[in-house]
């Protein structure tokens, strides 16, 4: 995970009474608070923030300036705006819609814990070039200029390059005859190249130009961003140049002669043929680029708990140390990041070959049904008031919200690969048939061959996908259930509670029959193996699931939101 991420703490600040609430710090990992009072230069700070953003689109005829130094969003004083909405990011999740269409292929292909372990590995390098880009841009923006735009453009390059290369296990772990491994590696190195140059950039225009917009806080923590995400690159590259001596080592042939290992090295349809059997595979580039992933999250530990918690006896002011970062802007750009995944579980759903017995359209209804009310759930679960946020409540709130976010997020994946799967199995049961195809893409990774998968038994093969959807919903169950903890905090929940005895009682019920519900959702693949029993159980799950969050509001309504939303209701009265 990236070290990017990052949390709040409750310490600083001169009083309680001076504090909105706790914010997510640097990118490297750095609490913070948020002033309530608010200095008169915030409203033109931020007037000046707009009218920089409007200028972007030079409608007026300005020529658009080759650079413009990079600002920040806010400081502490400021008030906080939610930021217009920005097309570039909406662009740039279409990569990632396609990086979880091949980790679902990914995993179909090779239903086993070793093809878990290739999917974890692709993903979570991949996740973290999204996590450092939105965390920057939470604190920084740049305005609308030409080295910008191409430094956009030339960052997408490897994002690209490195979804294309996510292809089956036998292709990523033969590496002498299958350039892939190094390919992705490289690219995921090169993309956080690209983060580390913001952050020099950052450096460079406080420190030495002294540019307005930038200020202290900007520099340091722009500083630690360079080992935060400077260690993991170190990772990524040790697996590229592992993988690459492995594709263009100097190897000696059958006779003895020398030969380059680049040199015969196979076709896709080749290496996915499950009689694939002379590859020389080796999973020490996956490891090492998970390892890169992984260091991330461990520096943002020792960084934010560790060197400025205190332990050391040091007093530090946060606010010196870490850019604030816009909770708004977070907000909207998670929820974009879980609806581009449900969106894959639609596409493993649409996107698939097609078969015309009863079982499988009731698997197909089942999971399109279960998708559409895992996205309701997921909003329900998360504030919409930043000031209600894990990442503004505390430090260790907001470093457990992005831990649960990152296992949230692959779990979602294989969620949905695991309804793939159940549809892939009546067609390979009309194997004999002639196979209709929705769109070509379905058959990317099976290059005119027979699935890899179909090495497995029927009932071996179909044992092992109720594992992968049963852990995975329960994954998922529990993912959003501690998001809620982090987000309200252990005593205010408890302090729901203070009711009278039925209500309590009740209540306590429910919470039971909600860890009930994940523990069987963690146990489903014990009892069914059928891909259609699966699939309507889990849409019952899920509407369970529903149902204990509705009565659980009902009764024990949550006062804060109540006295919000009646608020807002004010509000908007006066307004009309």
């Amino acid at each position: 995970m990236s070290g990017s991420e990052t949390l709040s703490d409750p310490s600083p600040g001169p009083s309680d009474n001076d504090n909105k609430g706790n914010e997510s710090g640097s990118s490297s990992g750095g609490p913070e608070h948020e002033p309530e009072h608010h200095h008169a230069a915030s409203t033109s700070h931020e007037h000046d923030h707009n009218n920089d953003h409007n200028h972007g689109d030079h409608s007026d005829g300005e020529s658009m300036p080759f650079y413009v130094a990079p600002r920040q969003r806010q400081r502490w004083s400021d008030d906080q705006h939610a930021p217009h909405t920005d097309w570039g990011d909406i662009f740039f999740d279409l990569f990632y819609v396609a990086a979880a269409y091949n980790l679902g292929n990914l995993l179909r292909e090779d239903p086993s814990a070793r093809g878990l372990f290739y999917v974890v590995g692709c993903f979570f390098p991949i996740m973290s070039i999204w996590m450092n880009k939105m965390y920057y841009a939470s604190r920084f923006y740049v305005v609308d200029d030409i080295f910008h735009r191409l430094f956009e453009v030339a960052s997408l390059v490897p994002l690209a390059s490195a979804v294309l290369h996510i292809r089956t296990v036998p292709i990523l772990s033969d590496q002498e005859h299958n350039v892939d491994m190094f390919a992705f590696s490289l690219c995921i190195t090169i993309a956080h190249a690209f983060t580390l140059a913001r952050s020099v950039e950052i450096i460079t225009c406080q420190k030495l130009f002294h540019t307005d917009g930038l200020y202290e806080e900007a520099y340091r923590n722009s500083r630690r961003d360079l080992v935060s995400v400077g260690v993991p690159t170190l990772f990524h590259l040790a697996a590229a140049i592992y993988s690459g001596t492995q594709y263009y080592g100097y190897n000696e042939g059958d006779d003895g002669s020398p030969k380059y290992a680049g040199e015969s090295r196979t076709l896709a349809a080749a290496a996915d043929d499950p009689k694939y059997g002379y590859a020389q595979e080796t999973d020490v580039a996956i490891f090492l680029n998970l390892a890169g992933a992984l260091s991330g999250t461990i520096i943002l530990l020792i960084i934010v708990f560790v060197v400025f918690g205190g332990w050391f006896g040091r007093t530090v002011d946060f606010q010196q140390q870490f850019v604030p970062m816009n909770i708004d802007y977070c907000i909207h750009r998670y929820g974009e990041w879980i609806m581009l995944l449900l969106g894959e579980s639609v596409l493993s759903l649409l996107i698939v070959d097609l078969s015309e017995g009863f079982d499988y359209y009731m698997t197909f209804f089942g999971g399109i049904i279960t998708v559409i009310l895992l996205e309701y759930l997921h909003f329900q679960s998360q504030p919409h008031d930043p000031d209600q946020h894990a990442q503004r409540r505390s430090r260790a709130a907001g470093f457990f919200f992005t831990c649960m976010m990152w296992v949230y997020s692959a779990s979602l994946i294989i969620l949905g690969t695991s309804y793939k799967m159940f549809l892939f199995e009546f067609v390979y049961a009309d194997a004999a048939e002639e196979r209709r195809t929705l769109f070509p893409i379905g058959d990317r990774f099976l290059a005119g061959g027979e699935s890899s998968a179909l090495r497995f038994a029927v009932e071996d093969r179909q044992q092992r996908i109720a594992h992968f959807f049963s852990g995975s919903l329960a994954l998922v169950f529990f993912c959003l259930d501690a998001t809620i903890i982090a987000h309200r905090g252990i005593s205010a929940n408890v302090a729901r509670l203070d009711k009278t005895w039925s209500a309590n009682f009740t209540a306590a019920f429910l919470i039971f029959l909600r860890i009930c519900l994940i523990g069987f959702a963690a146990t489903i693949s014990q009892y069914f193996t059928d891909p259609a029993q699966l699939a309507i159980i889990g849409m019952v799950c899920v509407v369970c699931q529903l149902i204990l969050r509705v009565l659980f509001n009902f009764v024990l309504p949550d006062e804060k939101k109540e006295e919000q939303n009646a608020l807002e209701r004010v509000a908007n009265l006066l307004k009309t």
